[in-house]
């Protein structure tokens, strides 16, 4: 038996619309949904210039900001390294800042929410570029261009870091940089030591 055509799309939405519906609760994608994320660095930026009622503020977020995309980037840049590494302790310490890193982007997730700091969901344009190089890059040239990059990328950090525990006037915000800080001189350490045994 042939089933009507306008029964048959009817069916189609309302079927689409459950599993559409369900998906709004499951936990992992939810936060992605908030009030409180956007996709790219400029619009979180954007958003938190519009709500934000001082420039006090503002720099607070602003550095929530400027950290989640970095983290995104580490992330992302720590996945490829085990990927593509030939270096066994350099794919370790890849690992390390894989779990480090994401760590450190859900607890500030977490901040960002509770503080109602639009964040991004993405790195920003200069680590997209940077992943695009290091992919592309030929292998026997890969570990030590990306040991070099960490390192340039984890130095900046940790003056940004330095920095904000100084500028800084939230104290949950200054409780994260100094709880992170030590980490990240850690992972500085790592990739130089890693980098000096590399050819």
């Amino acid at each position: 038996m042939k089933i009507p055509w306008k029964i048959f799309a009817t069916a189609l939405v309302a079927a689409s619309s459950f599993f559409i519906g369900c998906g709004d609760d499951a936990g992992e994608n939810a936060s992605d949904n908030s009030d409180t994320t956007a996709t790219t660095k400029h619009e979180a930026e954007n958003a938190n210039d519009s709500a934000l009622a001082s420039k006090e503020s503002e720099k607070n977020a602003q550095f929530v900001v400027d950290v989640v995309a970095s983290n995104y980037g580490e992330v992302k840049l720590a996945k490829l390294a085990q990927q593509k590494a030939s270096n066994s302790e350099l794919k370790d310490v890849a690992k390390m800042l894989e779990t480090d890193h994401s760590t450190v982007l859900n607890e500030l997730k977490q901040l960002a929410s509770t503080k109602g700091i639009t964040i991004p969901t993405e790195e920003n344009g200069d680590a997209k570029d940077k992943l695009k190089e290091l992919t592309d890059e030929k292998a026997s040239e890969f570990d030590k261009e990306w040991c070099e990059t960490l390192m340039d990328s984890h130095k900046a950090s940790i003056t940004k870091f330095e920095n904000a525990a100084n500028d800084l006037s939230d104290p949950d915000i200054k409780n994260f940089v100094n709880t992170v800080l030590p980490k990240l001189r850690t992972h500085h350490d790592k990739l130089m030591e890693c980098h000096k045994k590399l050819k």
